[in-house]
């Protein structure tokens, strides 16, 4: 039987919220005001070939300050200096072993080389600074693959927690639903394999099926099927700390996981936060709000491995078709998760992003290493940046009007614990 690999959508399926009821019980902090200094902005569609950018995925930095943003659309990494000029780019598109079919999601690892995880080759290619090709270490679906966000473990290794990913079949029914949502550590140096960390709970679910009839390949048909979809229900996120230690958050209660680079525990941070019930009102916003991300394409996409793995085109109309039908009699988790974001720092602060409602941005508490809550930031001057650097550096990915990417970095000063 051939699987298929959903790719949900952070746009689609993760709600933006805000601080909604009860959110702020239980978190007494010091309101922050820090200061951010503009230092460029990146991407516009009259740009040059290297800043029209297609479909930002990743954005990260260097121990120097240079930012590297993967672009997935033009299957390249831009590499930029501290000052915003363009230095090269990374990559390029084909089916050769060097080159990106699919590229999915991208940092930069201690030793200062940049890894690619390419869905199309299911498997990270790293490469220099330079863009020098290095090595390809191999990442398989079916021993459950990062997801969206990767971050940076020792010299050359990288942990992430699979949650974006959805297997589906071709014929066969629909797959039982994971139980954990596992926490993988990927040896990039190409000496070892991926080892699993720690086992994050996620709750269970009934089999639920969406199914679609798809042309594949050269037109043939087929029929998939795979779980349906839950709104709100519970997710996984990790950050990984610069000394290796890790913070591991499921979003259904303000707790947080700190493990040490092992995945062993260390500590456990709590606040008494009380989850907003989902009513009728929420329920409707939900359905509008993924409606219209589906009709923007921001929707699901899924591909298919093929002989070798390469990539194999599916009729994408049809799986927005099965979404649309999905989104309309989708089941709901009863609370709204108390998490929305999960983030830290190159001076090793976490950033948490509270939630509360529906596609409004939230309050984000800014913590120690340790856990201790150092203060708050209000709703308005979110939300956590996509990337962050020296100096205070952060990035964000944004959109202007007319939906065109681009990326905006700044300097954050003025927060505790730096």
């Amino acid at each position: 039987m051939r699987s298929l690999t959903i790719l949900l959508a952070t746009t689609l399926f993760l709600a933006s919220c805000s601080d909604g009821p009860g959110s702020g019980d239980g978190v007494n902090a010091t309101t922050l005001e820090p200061t951010l200094e503009e230092l460029y902005r990146v991407g516009t569609v009259e740009g040059t070939g290297w800043e029209a950018f297609a479909q930002i995925r990743s954005v990260a930095f260097d121990a120097h300050g240079r930012l590297y943003i993967l672009d997935s659309g033009q299957h390249h990494v831009v590499v930029l200096d501290t000052d915003g000029s363009f230095l090269r780019t990374i990559g390029s598109r084909g089916e050769g072993p060097e080159e990106l079919r699919s590229p999915f999601a991208m940092t930069v690892l201690g030793t200062g080389e940049v890894a690619i995880y390419d869905m199309g080759h299911q498997s990270f290619l790293v490469f220099s600074a330079d863009g020098e090709f290095r090595r390809s270490v191999r990442a398989g679906f079916e021993e459950g693959i990062p997801g969206a966000r990767i971050s940076p473990h020792g010299a050359s290794g990288v942990v992430s927690v699979s949650r974006n990913m959805v297997m589906m079949t071709r014929g066969g029914g629909a797959p039982t639903p994971p139980t954990t949502a596992p926490i993988r550590r990927f040896d990039l140096s190409g000496q070892g394999e991926g080892e699993v960390l720690h086992e994050a709970w996620i709750p269970a679910r009934e089999s639920s099926t969406a199914s679609a009839e798809v042309r594949v390949g050269g037109g043939g048909g087929a029929r998939i099927q795979g779980p349906g979809i839950r709104a709100f229900e519970p997710q996984v996120h990790l950050a990984a700390l610069p000394d290796g230690h890790m913070v591991v958050a499921d979003t259904s209660s303000y707790r947080l996981l700190l493990l040490d680079a092992e995945g062993n525990e260390v500590k456990v941070v709590e606040h008494a936060v009380t989850p907003t019930p989902v009513g009728e009102a929420e329920r409707r916003a939900e359905r509008e709000r993924r409606l219209v991300a589906l009709q923007e394409g921001a929707g699901p996409q899924i591909s298919m491995a093929g002989g070798g793995g390469a990539p194999m085109p599916i009729d994408q109309d049809a799986v927005r078709e099965m979404f649309r039908g999905q989104i309309e009699t989708m089941e709901f988790w009863h609370e709204i998760p108390v998490i929305a974001e999960l983030a830290t720092d190159a001076a090793g602060r976490i950033w948490l992003g509270r939630s509360g409602g529906v596609n409004r941005p939230g309050p984000i508490d800014i913590l120690s290493p340790e856990g201790e809550l150092l203060g708050t930031l209000d709703a308005g001057q979110g939300p956590i940046p996509d990337a962050f650097g020296p100096d205070g550096r952060a990035a964000w990915i944004e959109t202007d009007d007319l939906d065109v990417p681009y990326v905006r970095v700044r300097r954050i000063e003025g927060l505790p614990g730096g």
